[in-house]
């Protein structure tokens, strides 16, 4: 899976491979106004099948909302109470498909993935695309973590979104940290591009966000404290929404047209980009986001 992270948002934004490669506070508005929720990546190719038959594939097929929150439910909150599991999990469109799950990760261990980003202290400015251009399209901060850095939240996390996209953590990248500093941001984009083709990986299937620390407008009464900024929601335009970043929040959605499983699939095959899945990281007004 590819994910990505920001740190300081810490966005984890985490992409899932076709190939081995390298990861709700909501409020719903008029049609005709930007929606404010609460907002995850991944990739293609593997041999591995799922535990249950059913759950094999699943996103290859359309789901309703019912369908989907259950799913997720069940993967990601397997001992919870389906009343209480099911109040976490807020379906955006079923279609690409876009889900927000709140309490993907614990605070205390989203704590620890930006510790360790900060003390990996190879925080760079971030890249474009396959040529890895510095561009004022994007200027935010970026890590790389792996499991040696940070073991227990990088292994849960893994974890949890190859059971969520049915995709093996071998196809993962590694978990990208970004920190956005007042007045950065990350214009409108897609996840997965034309030419991540050429790559041995082919590019990337779904991305898996998560935030690894909240926004005043996104936090709830729960957090007394801690490294709140403002700013730096999530919008994505082809269903008017801004996602409110709040810590251990996690945004899943597939980047391409093309999904494991559907009839005519192959590993080798060319993806598709998924307009509907273009997003944009909105300008932090002051403070960190992770």
């Amino acid at each position: 899976m590819a994910l990505g992270l920001p740190i300081s948002l810490l966005e984890h934004v985490g992409a899932l491979k076709k190939g081995e490669c390298i990861s709700r506070q909501y409020q719903h508005a008029d049609a005709n106004k930007e929606q404010d929720v609460g907002t995850t990546r991944t990739c293609t190719a593997w041999n591995e099948s799922l535990s249950k038959p059913k759950d094999q594939f699943f996103w290859a097929a359309q789901r309703n909302e019912e369908e989907i929150i259950d799913y997720c439910a069940r993967k990601i909150f397997p001992n919870t109470h389906p009343h209480m599991s099911h109040a976490r999990i807020h379906v955006v469109s079923t279609e690409l498909p876009l889900v927000i799950i709140d309490d993907f990760l614990s605070n205390e261990l989203c704590e620890e993935i930006v510790k360790a980003a900060k003390q990996d202290g190879k925080m760079m400015r971030s890249t474009l695309g396959v040529s890895q251009e510095e561009t004022e399209t994007r200027t935010s901060s970026t890590t790389w973590l792996r499991e040696v850095h940070c073991e227990e939240p990088l292994r849960l996390l893994a974890g949890r979104v190859s059971r969520l996209s049915g995709i093996p953590a071998g196809h993962m990248e590694n978990l990208q940290v970004v920190r956005y500093e007042p007045g950065q941001k990350f214009d409108m984009h897609t996840d997965h591009l034309e030419d991540f083709n050429n790559l041995e990986c082919k590019g990337r299937l779904a991305t898996c966000l998560l935030y690894l620390n909240s926004s005043w407008e996104g936090k709830d009464e729960s957090e007394q404290t801690g490294n709140f900024f403002r700013g730096g929601q999530t919008y994505f335009p082809e269903y008017n929404v801004n996602v409110l970043p709040k810590r251990g929040r996690a945004i899943f959605w597939f980047n391409t047209i093309e999904k494991p499983g559907q009839s005519g699939y192959e590993d080798e095959m060319a993806l598709t980009v998924d307009l509907k899945s273009r997003h944009a990281g909105k300008p932090v007004l002051d403070g960190e986001k992770w």
